[in-house]
């Protein structure tokens, strides 16, 4: 039986579907305009996308028809007839979907390859969203947070701060990393990675911010595999936090542990992420939650990237990755 955070899950994005449903059909009734979501889509899909998609239409469908007050047997026919629309799109794909073509397990030489690339065009191009994503593949695999959780991180004194995004309704959890063993000019580029997500995020959303990430690294991969000969896999902003729960993982963390650092809120949930061929070589100390007070995050593997100290940093008017004349990072204790 699945666990009620699981559970709670389905109806959260049974919930998006039904919203959705709901502004695309606003002459329908809830349950008609859910069930026609769900017939809008198209395509084959793997079996596993099915049951997902199964469990959080259904879901949304139980709990309008509960809402509702609707008679059982309304349910039940609106549900059966969920199934039958879902099952129909079950098969083998023709081709991988854009999230399957994602890379999962960054390995420690690609990231190494990609970074170097990103220095490059930080430096020579003066692009500071090239350092941006150049500081996130740094440190992502190193400390583990999720994309959005980074863009309300903050630092105090000799503690990193990640606010936990996937919590209950009305709770509220905060991750805590000792930093205190960083390099100044480490602690120094996490300010500036932190401070460049929150400011593009409140600047254009966070969203487009995601994509932008996201495209920068893609075209950073695919511009590294051309240069080099060795074929790499586009990486996704995810993919680091997956490196980080694997490295984890081969270190011997135990599942608490882990969960603490990531912020799972149940301790399965590493499990389908930690993959002993996507942990890095452990070559010194890692980090752990702070209430043990001994974390160390090894950041010397990598050449660190320099962020352009200039008042103003005005990138090509056609530059992929910039938006226009951006200020530098503020001083750190400002922040």
């Amino acid at each position: 039986m699945a666990r009620a955070e699981t559970i709670d899950d389905y109806r959260a994005m049974g919930k998006r579907y039904a919203v959705q449903g709901q502004a695309r059909y606003p002459d329908c009734d809830p349950l008609e305009a859910l069930c026609r979501h769900a017939e809008d889509r198209t395509g084959v899909l793997k079996p596993s996308t099915v049951r997902l998609y199964k469990r959080r239409y259904c879901a949304a469908a139980i709990v309008i028809g509960r809402t509702g007050d609707m008679d059982r047997e309304v349910i039940i026919a609106v549900l059966h007839r969920l199934m039958t629309t879902l099952n129909g799109m079950a098969g083998t794909p023709p081709e991988p979907r854009t999230s399957s073509k994602k890379v999962k397990d960054a390995k420690d030489w690609e990231v190494k390859e990609v970074f170097g690339h990103l220095k490059i065009m930080a430096v020579r191009h003066k692009r500071i969203r090239s350092a941006a994503v150049a500081l996130f593949c740094l440190l992502v695999p190193r400390l583990g947070p999720r994309p959005v959780e980074l863009t309300r991180a903050w630092v105090e004194g000799n503690t990193l701060f990640i606010p936990s995004a996937k919590q209950p309704e009305g709770e509220q959890k905060l991750r805590e990393i000792d930093i205190s063993d960083f390099h100044p000019t480490h602690r120094e580029a996490l300010l500036a990675l932190i401070y460049i997500a929150a400011r593009d995020v409140e600047a254009i959303g966070y969203d487009a911010w995601l994509s932008l990430l996201a495209e920068i690294l893609a075209r950073a991969c695919e511009t590294v595999s051309k240069n080099t000969g060795q074929r790499i896999e586009r990486l996704a902003p995810s993919s680091f936090r997956h490196t980080a729960i694997s490295t984890w993982h081969a270190a011997g963390y135990t599942a608490e542990e882990i969960a603490e650092l990531v912020g799972h809120r149940n301790l399965r949930s590493q499990n389908a992420y930690k993959r002993p061929s996507s942990a890095w070589p452990i070559t010194g100390p890692l980090a752990t939650p702070a209430v043990q007070r001994k974390a160390v995050i090894n950041l010397d593997e990598m050449p660190m990237p320099a962020v352009p100290q200039v008042k103003t940093i005005a990138e090509k008017p056609d530059a992929p990755d910039g938006l226009g004349d951006e200020p530098p990072p503020p001083d750190p204790k400002l922040i």
